[in-house]
């Protein structure tokens, strides 16, 4: 733990160079809503904002006794002595700190692609294969989408016709909710060349080898939301 004042703001170190800020978020997103979040790549550091105290001690409470391991190293964390995390505004000298906060937009994630991983925090309503294609069906066409939890997370691969489709997606859903307030949408890109189904599940369809009956069937058939 911390001698440190208790704050809505946690100090994430020791974190390795392979580090992504999505990966940051998505650990964090467990415990709580970010408000704000600014990682400092050559410092190896993040500053995170929690939206309660509460939130951010039981992320220190977790990590006391379940430890998180980023490659080969555990992940360090401590109470901020900051009250409040400030965000550079877009008139501040360039940086190699990279920042996120209510009203800052992403910046272009790295790497490239046809297709996403997607982690969902503050799940509201269940993930399922018609929830994600019906979320991400509008930035393109959503040849596959495969939806598992691992490690605990409801996490999604997605699947675009092309990678023009999939950058659209990243930029229109990075960090949006699918429902009010719920079912927030961490993104990023998958190292994987293609997403294999041997057959259609409730957890995988293909939709790129799916009539357009049979498609509309899946989505009536696993509607969710409100």
């Amino acid at each position: 733990m911390t001698d440190c004042v208790p704050s809505k703001v946690i100090h994430l170190r020791n974190l390795p160079e392979d580090c992504s800020e999505a990966d940051l978020r998505a650990i964090c997103e467990v415990f709580g809503t970010i408000n704000r979040f600014l990682y400092m790549a050559r410092k190896q550091q993040a500053l995170v904002e929690f939206t309660t105290i509460e939130e951010a001690d039981s992320m220190l409470s977790s990590l006391e006794y379940n430890p998180i391991r980023l490659g080969n190293r555990n992940l360090m964390a401590q109470f901020s002595n900051k009250p409040e995390l400030t965000i550079p505004t877009i008139d501040a000298p360039v940086s190699s700190s990279r920042s996120v906060g209510a009203d800052y937009k992403p910046p272009p994630l790295a790497g490239s692609g046809r297709i996403l991983l997607i982690t969902v925090t503050n799940i509201q309503f269940p993930v399922t294969v018609a929830a994600m294609y019906d979320a991400f069906s509008r930035c393109g066409g959503v040849a596959k989408v495969v939806t598992f939890n691992k490690n605990g997370r409801e996490q999604a691969l997605v699947q675009f016709a092309r990678a023009e489709e999939a950058a659209t997606a990243v930029e229109r859903l990075q960090g949006r909710s699918m429902y009010a307030g719920g079912n927030v949408l961490s993104i990023q890109y998958s190292n994987l060349p293609d997403v294999t189904i041997k057959c259609n599940s409730e957890r995988a369809h293909n939709f790129a080898a799916s009539d357009s009956d049979e498609t509309a069937a899946v989505l009536r058939r696993n509607k969710t939301g409100p």
